[in-house]
């Protein structure tokens, strides 16, 4: 019964609306129920489509605190952003032999350090530790893996809570860790329990970057993150021969980048974010350039640019680059945000889109990559929160109003 009611508000919401645009379709789209976590869903779109309805995604690598034997891979997806589930799927070997290992996300994604400067779990609700399937938890709270005596574990989780398309709940950009013991989920009867689950120090960890363009009729829930925390971002260079950290900071008219990059061979050599936050297979499953606005390439002064199109850095006899950048494009927020993303050092100049054959147009004929990162959130304090503005909050959340009124239409 509930089903034929079902289709016949559907349809009769179809008639309807088609006869007052009959040249307008609908897409109906629906989400079957997972158990304890959502029931059916349908979204109704009436063309033209604003909301892109494709599945949002983001990657973490998983490597070792210090000399271990650890790594891993795991594949985060939203398969209807920004509402509903995200699943989660991995695996991960070289884990101490047969037992559990609590994993978590934490607030921060600078790695600069190992895991020292993490700040602790991702707590957007100021709420205690808990199990996964608590109601009072961090956001960031995932339970354990389980390893089996050859050390390795298979992870496959379905959380209500993470988001991929920023917004408070957001995760991209912040990094998930392996502590070297059991997660008691916040039973055990003590302050460290419901602060960590007393699961002790991390062994292993990275953090999440973009693996599909997130949807761009969400990119002002970025924007929310940026008002909500520090606006200030940080990236680790690793490469065979080269590395570096840059820090990159949000002002009022651009982004502020400065770090060094040491290792390189005297003199230019290109210097962009791409598209994904994914570094494997030798930073080449970075993809392209960052380009929302489908341009060519060109110098970091070009109307006519890729919005990752930084240029060039220069380095010096001693192989040592300094970066003091300042750019009007990128962004830690909105739909320029970088958090997430990859940065690339490429092994040749750029020729800023001058060169005059398509592959110019495309990279700048910049060359092979040398190293990357992942541009992750950076906390600077042991504070995960500050206070911010009623201003900022008030204007933050009229932009969205704003911005649905005039963008979307069902």
């Amino acid at each position: 019964m509930y089903i034929i009611l079902t289709f016949l508000i559907f349809t009769c919401f179809e008639v309807s609306i088609s006869g007052l645009y009959p040249d307008r379709h609908l897409l109906i789209k629906s989400y079957p129920a997972i158990q304890n976590v959502q029931s059916d869903l349908y979204e109704v779109y009436q063309e033209p489509y604003f909301y892109d309805v494709s599945v949002a995604s983001a990657v973490a690598i998983i490597h070792a605190e210090g000399d271990g034997d650890i790594k891993g891979e795991i594949m985060f997806t939203q398969r209807h952003p920004p509402t509903g589930p995200v699943f989660i799927k991995g695996n991960i070997t070289g884990l101490p032999n047969g037992g559990k290992n609590g994993l978590h996300i934490y607030q921060s994604g600078d790695l600069r350090h190992g895991c020292e400067k993490l700040g602790g779990h991702f707590n957007p609700y100021l709420l205690q530790h808990g199990g996964p399937k608590d109601a009072i938890r961090h956001v960031g709270d995932l339970g354990n893996v389980n390893a089996k005596e050859d050390g390795t574990a298979t992870i496959e989780l379905v959380d209500p809570l993470l988001s991929l398309v920023g917004g408070l709940r957001g995760i991209v950009g912040r990094a998930i860790v392996v502590t070297e013991n059991e997660d008691d989920l916040g039973r055990g009867g003590t302050a460290e329990s419901l602060t960590t689950g007393s699961s002790g120090k991390p062994i292993a960890a990275q953090f999440g970057g973009t693996l599909t363009e997130m949807l761009r009729i969400l990119s002002l829930s970025c924007l929310i993150v940026c008002a909500l925390a520090n606006p200030q971002a940080v990236v680790n260079i690793r490469g065979d021969t080269i590395s570096g950290d840059i820090k990159f900071t949000q002002l009022n008219d651009g982004v502020l980048l400065e770090g060094e990059i040491v290792g390189l061979k005297p003199g230019n050599h290109g210097f962009h974010i791409h598209v994904f936050g994914d570094i494997s297979n030798g930073c080449l499953a970075a993809g392209p350039h960052f380009n929302p606005y489908a341009k060519t390439h060109g110098s970091p002064s070009a109307h006519n640019r890729h919005v990752g199109d930084l240029g060039n850095i220069v380095a010096g006899p001693d192989g040592v680059a300094k970066i003091q950048i300042k750019d009007h494009q990128i962004s830690l927020g909105g739909e320029t945000c970088i958090i997430g993303r990859a940065v690339v050092v490429h092994a040749g100049e750029d020729d800023l889109g001058l060169g005059g054959n398509e592959e110019s147009l495309k990279t700048g004929n910049a060359g092979g990559r040398l190293g990357c990162g992942v541009i992750g959130t950076l906390s600077e304090s042991s504070s995960t929160y500050q206070a911010v503005p009623l201003a900022k909050i008030i204007f933050g959340l009229l932009a969205i109003v704003v911005f649905y009124t005039t963008k979307i239409t069902l």
